[in-house]
């Protein structure tokens, strides 16, 4: 294999190492002076304070994005290089869903049934109760005329119940690590 160039980042199997003349890319802070060509070339884009320290690339639970802006995206974000953008939860409530309608229908359900408090009987379509008579005007059909019901007396049921979902693409665990010694990287 041929030799990395310094600050090149590979994935490697390993259960519990990275080679040596490599580090962990898991945000760490490092000694300048003991990886001068290292700092040379990322400086301090992720982390330290450049006089004795510098930080790695984190890598942990995260995915790589080149920088720039992705052509095409209705809603781009400029991405520049060494900053982390997503979150691993996100939490979703009626502020954060878009605008959007659902459809009602009314729709007869022949037979009567005995009412019920807890589910659905033989007589009923799935999620539905059937209540005594079929006698109901509001479920009958026939020739009624559509009825726009006041925004404000439709409402979501229940309390509003804000709770985070797990937003990350499925990962395979692996060490990135970046290289602290090989070939100088010219620029082309």
């Amino acid at each position: 294999m041929s030799e990395p160039f310094i600050g090149e980042i590979r994935a490697f199997p390993y259960a519990s190492y990275v080679p040596r003349a490599w580090l962990p890319c898991d945000g760490r802070l490092v000694n300048l002076r003991d990886f001068q060509a290292l700092y040379a070339l990322i400086g301090t884009t992720y982390g330290g304070d450049g006089k004795t320290t510098f930080g790695l690339p984190n890598l942990v639970q995260s995915v790589v994005a080149a920088p720039g802006v992705a052509t095409g995206d209705p809603n781009p974000i400029p991405l520049r290089l060494g900053q982390k953008v997503g979150a691993d939860a996100v939490a979703i409530s009626q502020a954060t869903l878009p605008v959007h309608t659902h459809q009602m229908e009314k729709k007869m359900i022949p037979g009567g049934a005995a009412a019920k408090t807890s589910k659905a009987d033989a007589k009923s379509d799935l999620g539905q109760l059937t209540v005594g008579s079929t006698a109901y005007a509001s479920f009958a059909n026939g020739s009624m005329a559509d009825t726009v019901l006041d925004p404000k007396t439709l409402a979501p049921a229940g309390a509003p119940i804000v709770e985070a979902h797990d937003n990350r693409q499925p990962f395979l665990c692996l060490w990135y690590a970046i290289a602290t010694d090989g070939v100088w990287p010219s620029k082309p």
